[in-house]
């Protein structure tokens, strides 16, 4: 009479070979995990990630000057979307007007 977990560890040892030599590819790298960017923040998130008030956020979806989406009379707020917001308020350096002004004087005096 054989001993059942002889078996076992037997059987066991053949997948784990047979596995290891078919196995021969390049595994396939794993893709790290992006946060979910558009995943939708309510009023308070968005405050939030802003660095604001709830009352500063709701005050500029009145004035219609941050973008948003409005679903059952609630507001959602996605991330990306804001960074853009962020960007496009972007004041330029004294150095990046200089440059603007010459590179425009320059084209005028050609």
């Amino acid at each position: 009479m054989t001993n059942p977990f002889d078996e076992i560890v037997a059987r066991l040892e053949r997948i784990e070979s047979l596995m290891l030599s078919q196995d021969t590819r390049k595994p396939e790298p794993i893709q790290p995990i992006q946060p979910e960017m558009d995943k939708p923040m309510n009023v308070s998130q968005a405050a939030d990630f802003l660095g604001t008030t709830s009352g500063a956020v709701y005050q500029l979806h009145h004035q219609r000057k941050i973008p948003c989406a409005k679903r059952g009379g609630r507001l959602f707020f996605f991330e990306k979307e804001l960074r853009q917001w962020i960007k496009s308020a972007r004041l330029q350096t004294v150095q990046e007007i200089q440059n603007e002004a010459i590179k425009a004087l320059s084209n005028t005096s050609k």
